[in-house]
């Protein structure tokens, strides 16, 4: 038994909120999970709080990506953009040798598969939140993305 993408939330939701933890560690056959609070967490007043880190001991971790401005996206009246549920990384396709699931222009039925976020080795699968038209695939496939960022922006069909 391991644990789901849901579970490792769960768990950091629960860690950030305790008062008196500062660190947790689950073992489950050979998976190990740690997780902890920057030391940094309590050192002044004006600092930012660090979200706790969580790393498994059976997986490499990818080094942390460099901050970068996110592209600057106008998204048309109307129009509805498909944020990033989770930071990870973005595919277009579901595997090298395969089509994309979506283009630009391409119809789409709401629930259908956009795109995947992957997450420690977990391919998350973004579904269409409407019937419509991708006017825009703004994330770039391969590339790192941070909760709410814009992965693409649709045109909802009329009614929608």
């Amino acid at each position: 038994m391991g644990l789901t993408h849901r579970d490792v939330r769960r768990i950091l939701e629960l860690l950030e909120q305790a008062k008196h933890l500062d660190h947790v560690e689950i073992t489950l056959g050979e998976y190990v999970l740690r997780a902890g609070k920057s030391p940094l967490r309590n050192a002044s007043a004006s600092a930012v709080p660090a979200a706790p880190a969580a790393h498994a001991v059976a997986a490499p971790i990818p080094a942390e990506a460099p901050a970068r401005e996110a592209p600057p996206t106008e998204i048309p009246e109307g129009a509805q953009a498909v944020r990033a549920p989770m930071a990870g990384t973005f595919y277009l396709k579901p595997g090298p040798e395969e089509a994309d699931f979506v283009s630009d222009g391409a119809l789409v039925a709401e629930g259908d598969t956009l795109c995947l976020v992957e997450v420690m080795k977990m391919f998350n699968s973004i579904a269409a939140p409407c019937a419509g038209r991708v006017l825009s695939i703004v994330a770039e496939h391969g590339a790192p993305v941070q909760t709410g960022d814009i992965l693409m922006i649709l045109a909802p069909e009329a009614g929608q």
